[in-house]
């Protein structure tokens, strides 16, 4: 599905509605792999993250675990496609770690990170 993809005009409309709605401020944006991003955040400093990578069992686990760290006490994690079987393991991590759930859209969740 993703080798037919229009990528190219999604990163395009993307950087258009940042701009054009002045977003610079507010948003990080680092075209790279999840996995090669995750370095560069330390605990605790995300406000908000919208996980939508690779939906391999692996790869999903590994992105949300990853990050999960990476949200900041009362920050959120939405997760893409949660609709998806291969997420499962992903999304069981998150209830297992004490994610808390505050909507699910059957497509997609939010989790906010608890204040401890």
């Amino acid at each position: 599905m993703w080798k037919d993809a229009p990528l190219d005009g999604v990163m395009h409309e993307f950087l258009a509605t940042v701009t054009g709605e002045e977003l610079w401020n507010y948003v990080e944006f680092l075209h790279l792999r999840t996995a090669d991003a995750v370095s560069g955040f330390e605990d605790d400093s995300i406000d908000l993250i919208h996980v939508d990578g690779n939906h391999t069992k692996e790869i999903a686990l590994s992105d949300v675990s990853n990050y999960w760290p990476k949200v900041r006490p009362g920050g959120y994690m939405i997760a893409d496609d949660t609709n998806w079987e291969s997420l499962r393991p992903a999304l069981e991590w998150l209830d297992g770690c004490g994610a808390i759930l505050v909507g699910d859209y059957k497509e997609w969740r939010i989790y906010r990170k608890p204040i401890l």
